[in-house]
């Protein structure tokens, strides 16, 4: 039981890193934000 908890929480950071990591990138790298919003 309590395995399973961790890797479902492991999971969840993961996918919540990355969205953060979507979100933060567009200051970090503008020109990738430029492309994905006027494509």
């Amino acid at each position: 039981m309590k395995q399973s908890v961790l890797i479902t929480l492991g999971i969840l950071m993961q996918l919540a890193s990355l969205t953060i990591c979507q979100r933060v990138a567009p200051g970090v790298n503008p020109n990738h934000y430029q492309q994905q919003q006027y494509q």
